[in-house]
């Protein structure tokens, strides 16, 4: 983008140039035999409207992202296999949690040339979740995050980060982390050393959440970790270079879940 930006640039300042030149010192008719036609009207007002409708269709669509691979459409798959359902955030876990949506978040920061871009997985869920503050050793916990459910905010972000390239979501639809037996690292803070499992490729991942259990049964945490994109083959072409885009990406995780009565 860079590099047509510049070509760009060039290219005007050229054809500002030819425009004195012929206009002030060689005084010819060339801009008058340069006059567009009726046809010549049409064809860029088409254009227009085109690239109009285009950005309309891209800022106002919200449909299922749609994928092309082997030269045919596909709807990339939610997390609990069926295509087009999304995980129900609030789904009950083996040991009765439950994630209370409007209180909880997953997001991930990655750096492009010194400036942070955020976005979140709107759709998670709890398989199994087990703590007792008195015996952290004992706990454990395992998550499940649809990557379809990803948002930058921008369908074409969206549909980018969607396809085989990125996190490949049509293939890997979901994402995994699981962790058994907590460190206790002073008060509410403890360490979870586990498992994250991106495009079936699993690597370790440490977290350190505050973590607070209430006798309403209730369990907050909120604490950060940082990941490898490379690691998981996330940015492939282009993208594969870590002078542009970063290597780690910074996960922000703020969750609230309740146990069933």
């Amino acid at each position: 983008h860079e590099i047509g930006a510049i070509l760009l640039f060039v290219l005007l300042l050229g054809h500002v140039g030819a425009v004195v030149v012929h206009r002030v010192l060689w005084r010819d008719n060339v801009l008058e035999r340069m006059k567009p036609t009726k046809f010549h009207i049409v064809l860029i007002v088409c254009s227009l409207l085109g690239a109009v409708g285009f950005a309309l269709n891209s800022l106002w669509f919200n449909g299922a992202p749609v994928l092309i691979q082997n030269g045919e459409q596909t709807v990339p798959k939610r997390a609990d296999g069926d295509e087009g359902q999304a995980i129900d955030r609030a789904g009950v876990s083996e040991d009765g949690w439950q994630i209370v949506r409007d209180s909880s978040k997953l997001e991930f920061t990655a750096t492009q040339k010194e400036a942070g871009t955020t976005g979140v997985f709107k759709s998670f869920q709890l398989k199994a979740l087990t703590f007792d503050p008195l015996a952290p050793e004992l706990a454990n916990i395992e998550v499940i995050i649809d990557i379809a459910s990803l948002s930058f905010g921008t369908q074409l972000i969206d549909q980018t980060l969607l396809a085989s390239d990125w996190f490949d979501a049509s293939a890997h639809p979901r994402a995994v982390f699981w962790a058994k037996g907590f460190e206790k690292l002073g008060g509410d803070l403890y360490r979870l050393k586990g498992q994250l499992v991106i495009k079936d490729i699993a690597k370790p991942l440490t977290v350190d959440l505050t973590i607070i259990k209430t006798s309403t049964g209730r369990i907050t945490a909120k604490g950060q970790g940082v990941i490898s994109r490379t690691a998981y083959g996330i940015g492939q072409g282009e993208w594969a270079s870590t002078d542009t885009l970063l290597d780690e990406v910074s996960l922000t995780i703020d969750v609230t879940a309740i146990k069933e009565q």
